[in-house]
C-alpha cells in the first residue's frame, strides 16, 4: 500500500505481459505531456517507458506522461539490472521469495536474543516493508501526518506479513515495476487503508483489485487478495498520534485472478496515454 514500487526497500531486499530480452539503456525519448483529451501521443518509436504498476491500477496517465516524473522508475529499473546481473526472471524471484519466508522467524530470534523491545520509530515503520520488521509495535506518540502516512502505519500494524519483491514486464514500450504488498504461494496480496466513505471507498477498493491483477500475472499466482481498512476520522484529524487511531474495519476479497482483466488494464492504460479511446 506504501509507495515501495520504484525506490529500493533495502540494500537487501529490494522488492508484457510477455516477458521479453528488453534491455532499454541507450536511448531515452522524452514525451510532451498534454492532456489525454486533446493531444494525442505518439510513442511508437520509443524504446522503453519507464512506469509502476500501481501507478496504471490507479489511472495516473498524466503524471506518467511526464518524463521526470518516471524517471525514479527507470533509476529502479537500471538499479535492479545491477542488482542481479540483468533482469531478475519469475524463477528467480520464486526462490528469493523462498528464502524470505524465513526472515520473520529469524528477527524474531534475534529480538529475543538482543532484548529490544524498544516500539519502532515512523520512519522505520512507514520505509521498511513489514515483513522484515520485528513484532515490535509503533512507538504510541508518533504523529501520523497525512493520508499517506496513515496507509504506512495501517499496513505495518494490520496488514498480512507476506514477503514481497519487485519483478519487471514488458508491455509495448512499457517497462512496469511490479511489487505487490505480499506474496503467498497462490495468491498476491495488497492492503490499503482509507477514510473515504460510499463510492469513495469502492473507487480505492477497486484501484486494489486492479493492481492485484496485475501483480497475479506478473508472478504468475492463480488469485489474488484485495483488504481494505477502513477508519472512521473527522476530515481535520491531521496529526494523529498511532495511540489515538481507532481500529479499522476490515473488508477482504479473495477471487481468482484474471489474465485477461490483466490484459485489458494494460492496454486501457496504452490507450490512455496515447490519448486515444478504445473502439467499440
Amino acid at each position: 500500500m506504501y509507495p515501495r514500487d520504484a525506490p529500493p526497500i533495502s540494500p537487501s531486499a529490494p522488492s508484457d505481459l510477455v516477458r521479453a530480452p528488453l534491455h532499454p539503456l541507450s536511448l531515452r525519448r522524452k514525451i510532451q505531456g498534454a492532456p489525454v483529451e486533446t493531444l494525442p501521443v505518439d510513442v511508437s518509436g520509443l524504446e522503453a517507458i519507464y512506469v509502476g504498476a500501481a501507478d496504471i491500477a490507479r489511472g495516473k496517465v498524466g503524471s506518467l506522461r511526464n518524463p521526470a516524473y518516471r524517471k525514479k522508475y527507470e533509476d529502479a529499473y537500471r538499479l535492479d539490472l545491477k542488482r542481479y546481473g540483468g533482469e531478475l526472471s519469475l524463477e528467480h524471484a520464486n526462490g528469493l521469495l523462498e528464502k524470505r519466508k524465513k526472515a520473520p522467524e529469524l528477527l524474531l530470534r534475534r529480538w529475543k536474543q538482543h532484548g529490544h523491545h524498544t516500539p519502532l520509530s515512523k520512519e522505520v515503520a512507514l520505509h521498511i516493508a513489514p515483513w522484515m520488521l520485528p513484532p515490535v509495535g509503533v512507538d504510541g506518540h508518533v504523529e501520523i501526518d497525512n493520508a499517506l502516512e496513515l496507509g504506512g502505519i495501517a499496513e505495518f500494524l494490520y496488514a498480512e506479513r507476506l514477503p514481497s519483491i519487485r519483478l519487471w514486464i514488458h508491455f509495448k514500450e512499457y517497462v512496469v515495476a511490479v511489487v505487490p504488498d505480499g506474496i503467498a504461494d497462490d495468491y498476491v496480496y495488497e492492503f490499503k487503508a482509507t477514510t473515504l466513505t460510499g463510492r469513495d471507498v469502492e473507487e480505492v477498493r477497486d484501484q486494489a483489485i486492479r493492481q492485484a491483477q496485475l501483480y497475479a500475472y506478473a508472478f504468475k499466482r492463480p488469485n489474488i487478495k484485495v483488504q481494505i481498512a477502513h477508519f472512521e476520522l473527522s476530515r481535520h484529524t491531521y496529526p494523529l498520534k498511532v495511540r489515538d487511531l481507532p481500529k479499522p474495519e476490515i473488508a477482504t476479497i479473495f477471487r481468482p485472478a484474471s489474465e485477461d482483466e490483466a490484459l485489458r488494464i494494460l492496454c486501457d492504460f496504452d490507450l490512455a496515454f496515447r490519448g486515444l479511446k478504445r473502439q467499440g
